[in-house]
């Protein structure tokens, strides 16, 4: 026999369910409770090329040397009374390395182009510090962030 579950109406309307909602509804935060949430994602591309009647760059399917990335979440949520929470969040938006370490026989060298290690690297962290506030049946947020990014190729 299913067992239904007792839910408040206030509930039913809610779609936040953890404090990383500061990263997507702001507004949210008022319905999470005093909460840290930490994960980890694994992003996995397997980034390569494929060379075809090269002249300088290393013929044939060539992947990358790098192929796992994790990207990081924490967030913690506070409530200040029943109406009000505040909270922060700093998450990772993705990512992506390659590295292509190879000899390239076109050129008798290291590298695609011949010229030792090839590859990018891009690192975006996002930090959001957000507060929320309730007014009967509508909550308002507000989550500014700062982005701090790093590329290098």
């Amino acid at each position: 026999m299913a067992r239904s579950r007792n839910r408040s109406p206030a509930r039913e309307l809610r779609d936040s369910e953890d404090a990383t909602a500061i990263a997507i509804n702001p507004a949210g935060l008022v319905d999470v409770g005093q909460q840290f949430n930490g994960s980890v994602t694994f992003f996995s591309p397997f980034p390569q090329y494929t060379g075809i009647g090269t002249g300088f760059i290393t013929p044939g399917e060539v992947s990358s040397n790098h192929n796992f990335f994790p990207v990081p979440t924490l967030a913690y949520s506070q409530p200040l009374d029943g109406d009000s929470a505040v909270g922060i969040a700093v998450y990772g938006n993705g990512g992506l390395d390659t590295s292509y370490d190879i000899f390239n026989p076109n050129t008798k060298s290291q590298g695609v182009f011949g010229t030792g290690v090839t590859g990018v690297d891009l690192i975006q962290t996002f930090i959001s510090v957000g507060n929320a506030r309730r007014f009967g049946n509508v909550s308002v947020g507000v989550a500014p962030f700062v982005v701090v990014q790093r590329f290098t190729a």
